[in-house]
């Protein structure tokens, strides 16, 4: 009997083939996979950041009120070393939070990376065309920001004062609050393109807490 590997139907050649034919798709599942898993990772760690960036705008926008001036004004005067930090604290927090969501960075989860993620996946290109323009109408006061960021607080300037760094950026708080929101809106088209769901968190908002907490102290003072 000849067992000659040539004509078998397990021969080496023949096997080969059936790897040739295997391995491509079975690497495509699992590379589809890790994409998906990187979509689904970037999704989440800019949903997060996000979330904690509105509402520490909505603490520091609502202390700032004019409106309310005649109410927090008392409260403010009775506790003013912490109301001048945790306007300060806030306004950190809030610039190094939206930083890195629009850098381009490779190895940071942010919006332009999680695009690219997208597109390596072959996810509707259009739609993340349509993302990448707003994105593109964003930068602006993005810019700003990350001037906010980069020159007020994480490097201090030995030339200007921080004043005078905020008197030539001309940062306006309705232009972080539209910003943000329009940040979630992305965020969430993304995650509608990628058939999947976007954090609640994305939903909070702390302007009711802080009110609240701002009548609560003006009423004991009042006492």
């Amino acid at each position: 009997m000849r067992f000659a590997f040539s004509r078998s139907r397990f021969s080496i050649t023949s096997s080969s083939r059936i790897f040739e034919n295997v391995l491509p798709s079975s690497a495509s599942r699992i590379m589809k996979t890790a994409l998906n898993d990187d979509i689904e990772s970037g999704l989440a760690a800019i949903s997060d950041a996000l979330a904690n960036a509105s509402t520490c705008f909505d603490v520091w926008r609502e202390m700032q009120d004019g409106n309310k001036r005649q109410v927090y004004e008392p409260v403010v005067a009775d506790y003013p070393i912490f109301f001048e930090t945790t306007v300060i604290a806030h306004l950190i927090a809030m610039s190094t939070l939206l930083y890195p969501i629009l850098e381009t960075r490779r190895d940071t989860h942010n919006i332009p990376g999680l695009i690219r993620t997208m597109l390596d996946a072959k996810i509707d290109a259009p739609g993340l065309s349509s993302a990448e323009s707003q994105l593109a109408e964003l930068r602006p006061a993005w810019a700003k920001l990350a001037r906010v960021r980069n020159e007020v607080f994480g490097h201090r300037s030995n030339s200007r004062f921080p004043v005078q760094v905020f008197a030539e950026i001309r940062l306006h708080p309705d232009e972080i609050g539209g910003l943000i929101e329009q940040l979630k809106e992305v965020i969430r088209d993304l995650a509608r393109i990628a058939n999947t769901i976007v954090s609640h968190a994305l939903t909070l908002s702390a302007t009711e807490d802080t009110q609240r907490l701002m009548l609560d102290l003006a009423k004991r003072g009042a006492l």
